[in-house]
């Protein structure tokens, strides 16, 4: 247990006088959802009798300690009367303090009733809904102000140290793995040379070492993956291309255009790391509606593409793909945020068969490839890992210090904080809040 978890423990929500309460929260009526509240020290071991996640986890949830980040999150799982197979309902359940849940059922008196007979048989006594929410709210309370006062090394514990083995449990690859081993040390080694800097009182220093940080998102990369879309005119080897890539046949391909209409998305590993590579419609202008609309699905898709490879075929005029790339992808408000890896399909071809505006030197810049005959993915893969991994700064896998990385929007907010407490000239606080990593 955490230190922040044992001072939640300490908690008077788990005084022995806590009551045993079950309550209907929402209005009589023919509601579509009811909510029924139930607390106190038996509460846990009730619901572990009768509801199961939908993984069929039953002790995966209730063997965990309460925090504030479980209290933030829903549950999905099912609600048994007696037996394992007596399925009750679909239940969305909320641990809101480590004594109190609310569990959100199909509407109607009779669920609702049903539910709340089932506690009132546990020995649960049935109170008013806003007695109960008074009771909670309080609880609540008294949570808050113990988190507020939990000593710093509580929050780096839970935030970066013993955070680390849910993120070691989320990612899948050996490299991924190995990074997420070392954030526990690399975070305590980071720590301490702060701690050091903000006792020298170098606001200047302080500020950039935590910009560093900021600015890193390839924490996020352990868990999520790289999305890659392949875009461009119809009919340019974009299905055939990822084919190629990924394998194995993913995406289906013919000799007529408009055959992608919606968008194929495969996993891909490549030096460790997960790429998401998604195969999008091609850009022209149509009035066949459901081509139209696979078109603006593409369109939309780029707004979450860390890369865009967009092919051009040299058997096809390279002017007008070129005024499809500007109309559809570059010029257009979520497109041009991302960064594009230009990339010639079909090389294996002849240049007599090319367009007569393509020559060598429209080429320049351009990664070279056959889909159909296997050129050129090796260049097209190391090209990808350029603009993806490398284009996130220094790494190296076999650094002798590990670089700490930022894999939650919690994380950026307490660094965040430090920034503008810095930035205050509040060094002092800093300074005491990182005292435990002085060395």
């Amino acid at each position: 247990m955490t230190a922040a978890s044992r001072s939640f423990a300490s908690c008077s929500l788990l005084d022995k006088n806590d009551e045993f309460r079950v309550a209907l929260l929402t209005p009589l009526g023919r509601a579509a959802v009811s909510v029924i509240g139930v607390s106190g020290l038996q509460a846990r071991a009730a619901l572990r009798s009768c509801w199961t996640r939908f993984d069929g986890g039953r002790s995966s949830l209730f063997d965990k300690e309460w925090s504030p980040e479980v209290a933030s999150r829903p549950f999905f799982g099912l609600f048994h009367f007696e037996k394992l197979d007596d399925v009750a309902d679909e239940v969305v359940l909320r641990w809101r303090t480590p004594t109190a849940f609310e569990l959100n059922c199909h509407g109607g008196l009779l669920a609702a009733d049903r539910v709340i007979d089932f506690f009132s048989g546990l020995g649960a006594s049935r109170v008013s809904g806003s007695e109960w929410e008074q009771i909670v709210v309080k609880g609540e309370r008294e949570l808050s102000d113990v988190a507020s006062s939990l000593p710093p090394e509580s929050v780096f514990d839970a935030l970066f140290f013993d955070a680390t083995d849910e993120l070691v449990a989320k990612t899948t690859t050996e490299m991924t793995v190995k990074l997420a081993l070392e954030q526990s040390d690399a975070w305590r080694e980071w720590f301490s040379l702060l701690a050091q800097t903000a006792a020298l009182g170098d606001v200047q220093r302080v500020v950039a070492a935590l910009d560093g940080v900021l600015s890193d998102s390839l924490g996020r990369r352990l868990i999520a993956p790289f999305i890659v879309t392949l875009c461009g005119s119809p009919n340019v080897g974009k299905s055939s291309l990822l084919n190629a890539i990924l394998g194995y046949k993913r995406a289906l391909t013919t000799p007529f255009p408009g055959t992608t209409l919606d968008l194929v998305g495969a996993p891909f590993v490549y030096g460790g790391w997960n790429f998401l590579f998604v195969d999008t419609a091609g850009f022209r202008e149509t009035d066949v509606e459901l081509e139209r609309m696979g078109i603006e699905l593409a369109q939309k898709e780029l707004a979450d593409a860390d890369l865009v490879l967009y092919v051009y075929d040299p058997t096809l005029s390279r002017v007008e793909q070129e005024r499809v790339f500007q109309s559809f992808v570059h010029s257009s408000e979520i497109g041009s945020r991302q960064a594009v890896l230009e990339t010639l399909n079909k090389c294996d071809l002849s240049s007599t068969f090319w367009s007569s505006d393509w020559n060598e030197a429209s080429t320049c810049g351009m990664t070279r490839v056959s889909a159909r005959e296997g050129i050129g993915l090796t260049e097209l893969l190391a090209a990808i890992f350029r603009a993806t991994v490398t284009a996130q700064g220094r790494f190296d896998e076999n650094e002798h210090n590990p670089r700490p990385l930022l894999w939650s929007d919690e994380q950026a907010t307490f660094l965040r904080q430090l920034r503008e407490t810095a930035l205050c000239g509040n060094l002092e606080e800093i300074a005491t809040i990182l005292e435990p990593f002085r060395a």
